[in-house]
Parts: C-alpha cells; structure tokens; sequence
C-alpha cells in the first residue's frame, strides 16, 4: 500500500469518527425519561377536565388538564396560567411542586394549563430537543386557550427549567401570552453544552462544530437558536425570572445574562436563598405562590375568579 493510499485511509477513518462523535453527542440532546403520570388534580382537592390538543406545525396530540377556578364565571373572563415543565418531567412534576403550586393559583382565582410536553407524561414518544421542537408544543397549547377565546392579554406562562427556557424562546416575540414566569431556565443552549465540555470531557470541544450539523441533519435542531438571552434582548416582555443560588445544573452564569435583559425591560428577578435547581417553591411555597401572584395582578387584564366549592362527585373528567 503506497503511502498516500495510507494517509488516504487513515484521513477516511479519522473523519468517519469525527462524524460518529458528533453523532452520538447531538444524539444527546434527544434524550429525555420517560416519567409516569401517577397524580392529578384531584389529589390536591380540585376538579378538572382531560383534554388533548395538537402542537403547532407538526400537530401531534398533547394531553393535558384545565383546572377552572369557577364553573360560573366563563373561561374568556377569567386569567390563565398555562405550566410547562422540565426535561424528562411531566405536569404533575413533584421535583417542582407542580400540583401544590397549581392549587395555589387556582385558590387564587386563575385558571391554569397543565400539559405534557412531547415524549413525556402520557403525550406521544417523540424525541426531545432541548428546546427546539419543544416550543411548539406551546403554541399549541396558546392556540387551544385562544380557540377558546380567551385573549392573550390574560394569559401568562409560567415554566420550569427547559420549560421555562421554552416559554421565554415562544413569548419574547409576542406569541400568545403577556407574561412569564420563568423558574431557572438556561439563557443560551450553545452556552450550557460548552459548560457540559469540561474536565475529563474537554477534549470533546473539538466535535462541537460537528454536533451542531448532525443536531440539524438528524433531527432538525437549531442549536444556536435556541437561546432564551437572544430572543430576551428586544423584547418587552414581562418576565419574573427566579433562580436558585445553589443550582447546580444550571449555573449561575446563566441567572445573571438573563437578568440584563430582563431588569433592563418590564420584568423582575428572584435568586432564591439556598435553593438548588427548580426548588424555590418547594423551599418557600407561600412566598413563591406570593411573588408569582403578585406579578401576574400586575401583567394580566382579567381579574382572579373565585374558587368554586368541590362538588361531592369528585374530579370531572373529559
């Protein structure tokens, strides 16, 4: 074998292992547990209804709750809260304190949307993206309240991790809420992954130009899109952005890119005392329900319906 047929071969193994690399680590990013849906509403004491939407633009079917505060009062009079959880979690997320917090809101006199994002709780086995395809799933559950009238000057988000970076990435261009809450999102997709390349996994740096193109090729994934800071930057958009200070997973880093815009605009920030990742309600549940109560008086139209009394057949389910 000559020597360029050599250099020829080893130059073909060598990018043939750049391009199974990249592979395998975009192939990360699709990666979420599946969860189980053990709870609902009902275990906290509240009536609500099953319901089932289609994503935006790819129109899977989403499974989800709504949770009314009064069965007297319309759903277009009324506020909404729709919640969208982290990766690899579901509605009923217990690691947040979803269903309590829901319960909170409802007491309070706001309707609220919970829902599967795909792949995860009972929603369809479609690969996540951290992010990317996510943000459908949204829209689709804004374009479901607005199908049901309710007008977005009355309906806020508030999200959880990944959820959170969603509902940032959706409504900092205006689509179909007035408000967020985001509860420890990451400010930039290409940011956290380079974080991911440290230590033992430095030398991976190399693959990440490589990571990029296959996220794209293989499963449709704007990496660089996806960046919660960016789409923050001209923006008006009422945002609450609470952080733990002991989050691990999501480093600090990210708390205070996202502070500039968000105090430089009409928002508000929280960095939550000894709280880890998504914590601060579990840490504090009256302050947290507080704050979040708070500034959704203060960015939503509509004014908080009474609660309605339990009725003695329990939960009402579609």
């Amino acid at each position: 074998m000559s020597w360029t047929r050599t250099l020829g071969v080893s130059l073909g193994a060598a990018a043939g292992s750049y391009v199974a690399i990249s592979a395998l680590m975009a192939r990360g990013l699709t990666r979420a547990e599946r969860r189980p849906l053990l709870d609902s509403p009902a275990s906290v004491g509240l009536e609500y209804t099953d319901i089932t939407f289609r994503s935006a633009g790819d129109r899977l079917t989403l499974s989800g709750w709504l949770v009314r505060p009064g069965r007297t009062v319309p759903d277009t009079a009324i506020p909404w809260v729709v919640m969208v959880h982290g990766n690899g979690a579901h509605r009923a997320d217990p690691e947040t304190g979803a269903l309590a917090l829901m319960r909170d809101l409802a007491r309070a006199g706001y309707g609220v949307f919970l829902f599967d994002l795909r792949g995860c709780g009972i929603s369809p086995a479609q690969p996540a993206s951290a992010g990317y395809h996510e943000q459908r799933d949204l829209l689709g559950a804004l374009h479901y309240l607005e199908a049901l009238g309710v007008q977005q000057k009355n309906i806020a988000v508030l999200g959880f991790s990944l959820g959170a970076a969603v509902a940032l990435l959706v409504c900092a261009g205006g689509n179909g809420a007035a408000a967020v809450i985001a509860d420890s999102p990451f400010a930039d997709l290409e940011l956290r992954v380079r974080q991911g390349m440290v230590g033992n996994f430095m030398p991976l740096k190399v693959f990440e130009p490589g990571m990029r193109l296959m996220a794209r090729l293989l499963y449709g994934i704007d990496i660089r899109s996806v960046s919660p800071m960016r789409a923050l930057a001209n923006t008006d958009l009422p945002v609450l952005l609470i952080h733990g200070e002991l989050d691990e997973m999501v480093p600090m880093v990210h708390f205070r890119l996202l502070s500039r815009s968000v105090e430089s605009g009409a928002g508000e920030t929280w960095l939550v005392d000894g709280a880890g990742h998504a914590e601060a309600y579990r840490r504090n549940p009256e302050e947290y329900s507080s704050r979040v109560i708070e500034f959704l008086s203060k960015n939503l139209d509509a004014a908080p319906a009474p609660l309605a009394p339990r009725s003695e057949s329990g939960p009402t389910e579609r």
